[in-house]
C-alpha cells in the first residue's frame, strides 16, 4: 500500500511513469501495468487513487484462478450422467 501512495504522489507532482518507476526501483512496465489495471474513471480521465487501487488489486487476487467449470451444457450433462 505504501508504494501505491508513493506512485500517487509522484504522478500528481508531474513525474513521468518512467521516472516514477526509476525512483521506486521498479520496471517502467510494472508501473505502467499498475496504472493501467487500477485506475478510477473520473470525468473522462483515469485517476489513480492508492486506496482504491489496492482494493481493486486485492479483489483481482481473490478472484484469480476461479474459472467457471463446464460452461457447455452438453458437456455438463454428459459428465453428470457418468
Amino acid at each position: 500500500m505504501h508504494e501505491r501512495e508513493q506512485i500517487s504522489v509522484l504522478k500528481a507532482s508531474g513525474k513521468s511513469s518512467r521516472e516514477t518507476a526509476r525512483l521506486l526501483g521498479r520496471s517502467h512496465s510494472t508501473l505502467s501495468r499498475e496504472l493501467e489495471r487500477n485506475p478510477i474513471p473520473a470525468f473522462k480521465r483515469k485517476i489513480y487513487l492508492p486506496s482504491k487501487a489496492h482494493h481493486i488489486a486485492l479483489e483481482r487476487k481473490i478472484d484469480a484462478g476461479k474459472r467457471p467449470r463446464l460452461k457447455d451444457q452438453r458437456i455438463r450433462d454428459y459428465v453428470e450422467k457418468k
